[in-house]
């Protein structure tokens, strides 16, 4: 007996990517949506959690991507041993620290909104 697919599903589901690049006085984000998209570029003060929001909400404008979307981050402290810890509110939040305390490269958050 031979089954017979009568749907194809795709698990697919659209994303907002963002890299840090973490300093001491600032932080430079970049949005994208996957390969292929022209990155979103900013730069904002370090630790400035309410600039960050804003731009969140500007890259799901920018994209054309609901409130809802599910965010993906990364970055690299650097020397200035910066990293980053998911809050309860979905924004991340630095963890000042010696640049030896962490794998260069390795942090990776996931924001819920």
């Amino acid at each position: 007996m031979t089954a017979t697919r009568t749907h194809e599903y795709s698990a697919f589901e659209v994303v907002l990517y963002l890299a840090f690049e973490l300093s001491n006085a600032h932080w430079r984000l970049g949005f994208t949506t996957g390969p292929g998209r022209r990155p979103r570029q900013r730069t904002i003060n370090a630790r400035d959690l309410e600039a960050l929001k804003h731009e969140l909400r500007r890259a799901r404008k920018r994209f054309n991507l609901p409130e809802s979307t599910r965010v993906v981050s990364c970055y690299e402290a650097g020397r200035d041993g910066f990293s980053l810890k998911g809050r309860r509110d979905g924004v991340a939040a630095p963890l000042p620290g010696r640049a030896g305390d962490r794998e260069p490269g390795s942090g990776q958050l996931e924001h819920p909104g």
